[in-house]
């Protein structure tokens, strides 16, 4: 992926995605602002020996940055990192946050998952549209 300022040229995207053709393949977020290209790079670490605990405690003062938009993979780790620390999640993403008549609806998914599905089910009943169940993405092997 490669982002831009906002108010870039076209000339100037058009360099830099050609010059991108030509570079590092393994890069995989670029970004371009006041006239500098960044990107993130991984650095290889020794894993922990066997037995031994990560020192990171996470607990009520953990603070979480989530990026990445809400991909399916991304969902059951956040579930997983709060339930293990009950710390303060900021979700970060390029989209705007939904309406304040929505928040009320996140917060019954958090509190009751069922009850959210419900309202989401009347909502489309009350727009009248047609609800159909949405066919899975997983593949089987037989």
């Amino acid at each position: 992926m490669v982002d831009f300022e906002d108010g870039a040229s076209t000339e100037m995207i058009a360099r830099a995605l050609l010059d991108e053709t030509e570079r590092d393949p393994g890069a995989v977020e670029i970004g371009y602002a006041a006239g500098l290209r960044v990107t993130v790079g991984l650095e290889v670490m020794q894993a922990l020996p066997a037995g031994r605990q990560a020192s990171a405690q996470l607990g009520q003062d953990t603070v979480f940055a989530v990026t990445g938009g809400p991909g399916q993979s991304l969902w059951p780790l956040c579930a997983n990192l709060a339930a293990a620390s009950r710390g303060t999640f900021y979700l970060l993403d390029a989209r705007a946050m939904p309406p304040e008549s929505e928040h009320a609806l996140l917060e019954t998914v958090v509190r009751d998952r069922e009850a959210a599905k419900r309202e989401v089910f009347e909502r489309i009943k009350a727009d009248k549209a047609v609800p159909r169940p949405r066919k899975s993405r997983r593949s089987s092997s037989i």
